[in-house]
């Protein structure tokens, strides 16, 4: 039996944006259920997580992004302003662009909108055609545009934010139990599938599924 599939996305995640057209298509083939889980991005989750890794991991990660960008013709850029803000190198304390933009998108979700906006702010965000995107005006725009009401979620969010703080911690949870900690990941029935290399592995799992 096919359960409901969640997707952990973070919006400050190239390759969660560079999967995105191909879950989208995967969405539409299949005819299938897809719901949107957004966590914080893992350099705000697990501050010393970069820290622990090879110092080429940097240089190799815009090198994979940019060649993935054009082998499936994604416009791609890394945007300006970077969603989490670094100091020499390691994530600041306090992080509000992050946390903006991901808990607009747990209100957005809670509106049943949540799909929307992860495709609409993740183009803003990654396609290279917007600088400066996290300008209210921009923002208010993109919000519009699918129908969510940009300064009334803005004074929602401020009179009680640690409600979209504990969801937001509560799908990085569920996250973990699934198997994982990275983004993006697809789990079908309980089993997890990371990264935008796994989505060919999903679908032949998913047709299995839907073939039983």
């Amino acid at each position: 039996m096919l359960e409901n599939i969640d997707l952990f996305y973070s919006l400050r995640s190239s390759y969660s944006y560079l999967a995105l057209d191909r879950i989208l298509d995967l969405q539409r083939k299949y005819n299938i259920n897809i719901r949107v889980k957004l966590v914080l991005p893992l350099a705000v989750r697990k501050k010393n997580y970069f820290e622990q890794l090879p110092k080429n991991r940097k240089s190799y990660g815009v090198m994979d992004n940019i060649r993935i960008a054009e082998y499936y013709n994604i416009p791609f850029q890394w945007p300006e302003p970077d969603p989490v803000k670094f100091t020499n190198g390691v994530p600041d304390v306090h992080q509000p662009l992050a946390y903006k933009i991901s808990r607009l998108g747990v209100l957005a979700n809670i509106k049943e909108k949540g799909f929307e906006y992860v495709i609409s702010l993740s183009r803003l965000i990654w396609d290279g055609k917007t600088k400066n995107w996290n300008e209210k005006n921009l923002l208010k725009k993109t919000l519009n545009n699918i129908g969510l009401d940009y300064e009334k979620m803005i004074e929602d969010i401020n009179e009680n934010p640690d409600i979209y703080d504990q969801i937001l911690e509560e799908n990085a949870q569920e996250l973990e139990l699934s198997g994982h900690w990275g983004v993006p990941t697809l789990v079908l029935n309980k089993e997890p599938f990371f990264g935008q290399d796994r989505l060919e592995i999903f679908e032949w799992k998913l047709k299995k599924f839907l073939n039983n």
